[in-house]
């Protein structure tokens, strides 16, 4: 991987893709790296500490992108994007469009054979988790907990801001009957995520939903090809798809869209 170090206060650049060294502002926070003490910390802009980690082995310490799903910390893989503007689709048509992800800063411990999480940076102020479908009872299975998060749809590609992530999405509607789109459930482990260096521009591919019955949804995430000068992000453990070889990554919405 390139990885370009700096040794700045954080400004009109981005970060995604630096080596961290010294101390960075990264909105309300300050992360700070020793390199000489090989001492981590992460401090509020009073001063007052969140993080403290004391690092072993040789390594470095690399700022990329990861899926806003770690604060308060990690419970689930689903986020549930609700559509600013529904989304009424003709039948027997479909409708492509992009919308916006979240994501925060994740610091990343790497050596000659590992690349480890240390810490997730917050890069946004709302942080609200939801269940889509029913909650649990004796008669039947409970819902998924999700990230939530609000998205208006965009004809073309748009710019993001820190915290916001660029996905491409498309629905395939396959009923005689127009449908009515509100929200879309994504799995963000089939979400890889790309990265322009020393930017905030993230990319997270495409998801294409086809509706085959009323009411339920196929999720369907295609390999892409990131854009140009892009890099992938890595990818922390709770967040890595399968292993085996499968023709195509897919989830589910049986509980309305």
């Amino acid at each position: 991987m390139s990885v370009h170090w700096i040794h700045r206060g954080y400004g009109a650049l981005g970060m995604y893709g630096i080596g961290v060294s010294g101390r960075i502002n990264v909105g309300d926070n300050i992360i700070e790296y020793d390199v000489t003490g090989s001492r981590y910390r992460r401090m509020s802009r009073d001063g007052s500490i969140t993080v403290s980690l004391d690092l072993q082995g040789e390594h470095s310490i690399v700022a990329e992108p990861v899926h806003s799903l770690y604060i308060p910390g990690f419970n689930t893989k689903y986020m549930l994007v609700e559509l600013v503007d529904k989304i009424v689709i003709p039948p027997n048509s479909s409708v492509s469009f992009f919308i916006k992800t979240p994501v925060d800063l994740g610091v990343f411990m790497v050596g000659r054979d590992f690349y480890k999480l240390i810490d997730v940076v917050p890069l946004l102020s709302y942080y609200k988790y939801t269940l889509y479908g029913p909650l649990a009872s004796l008669e039947e299975v409970g819902g998924i907990l999700c990230r939530h998060w609000r998205s208006r749809s965009y004809s073309g590609k748009t710019s993001v801001e820190p915290g916001e992530c660029l996905v491409e999405a498309e629905v395939v509607n396959e009923l005689g009957d127009s449908i009515i789109v509100s929200k879309i459930l994504v799995d963000a482990s089939y979400m890889p995520l790309y990265y322009e260096i020393n930017t905030f521009n993230c990319y997270a591919g495409k998801i294409r939903m086809v509706v085959k019955s009323k009411g339920i949804g196929e999720i369907i995430y295609p390999r892409i090809q990131p854009p140009q000068g892009y890099l992938k992000a890595d990818v922390p453990a709770e967040l890595r798809p399968p292993p085996i070889p499968i023709i195509a990554w897919k989830t589910e919405m049986i509980w309305g869209f």
